[in-house]
């Protein structure tokens, strides 16, 4: 179920970022689970013969009250309606806090990178979103029941920690819990070759440099991809469980 809310948010932001719209306030809070009506009929109609399971719940995105609009010109850089630092501080990309976090980051940095120098302030964009989504998904994914980003710092301890020190939320032990039944070896291995990926995925989102994080439509396709190859892994259990 994680994989299919990550794989529904990445899709919400797809289909956002193609209209134009940047959320700006991504986080869990701002993420419902609802049941589709047509899922939520299809269960109550076979349910009376006891074959459905309960429908699963589908992501959607909510609250875009400080949602901007890019407004982009044939060959110019998109910009944005609204201005400002907008969001919730343990879910905003470094390019979104102060110009003040930027000179203490930069200072020293020679003006001839071959990228040109960082950018903190009024950084809102597509990418930044995708940051915010990195973090939803570590939450999803990787977090113990209640952990959140950043627990415990106060707001100018996590402008430090995100925009100066560069740090990102630790891994924990975990991903996903293991399909009940499984032996080690090879397939433990599988597993964690699968949490490998995971991370890696959720770390591209958190990428420091925006040019650097993948596309929301990037993030839904891996997510789908590994829910398959969960649910296959899963439907192959069951029926080496029946056979014996």
């Amino acid at each position: 179920m994680r994989l299919r809310v990550g794989a529904d948010v990445a899709r919400g932001l797809q289909v956002l970022h193609a209209q134009g719209i940047v959320h700006r306030d991504l986080k869990p809070a701002n993420v419902l689970l609802v049941v589709e009506e047509e899922e939520q009929e299809e269960e109550e109609g076979e349910g009376e013969a006891g074959a459905a399971a309960p429908a699963a719940p589908r992501a959607k995105l909510a609250d875009f009250g400080v949602a901007a609009v890019m407004a982009s010109a044939a060959g110019a850089t998109a910009t944005l309606t609204r201005a400002g630092v907008m969001g919730t501080p343990c879910y905003l990309a470094p390019e979104c806090f102060s110009s003040a976090a930027e000179e203490e980051v930069e200072e020293g940095a020679g003006d001839d990178d071959e990228d040109g120098p960082r950018r903190v302030g009024g950084g809102a964009s597509p990418a930044a979103d995708v940051y915010a989504l990195g973090l939803v998904l570590w939450e999803l994914l990787f977090a113990n029941p209640g952990e959140t980003p950043w627990q415990g710092l106060g707001q100018l301890q996590v402008v430090y920690a995100v925009a100066v020190a560069g740090e990102r939320p630790a891994r924990p032990g975990w991903l996903l819990p293991p399909p009940g039944g499984r032996g080690g070896g090879g397939e433990e291995k599988e597993e964690n070759e699968e949490h490998e990926e995971a991370w890696q995925l959720v770390e591209r989102c958190w990428s420091a440099e925006p040019r650097l994080r993948p596309r929301a439509t990037e993030v839904a396709e891996e997510l789908e991809r590994m829910l398959l190859l969960l649910l296959a892994r899963q439907q192959q259990d069951e029926e080496e469980k029946e056979e014996v």
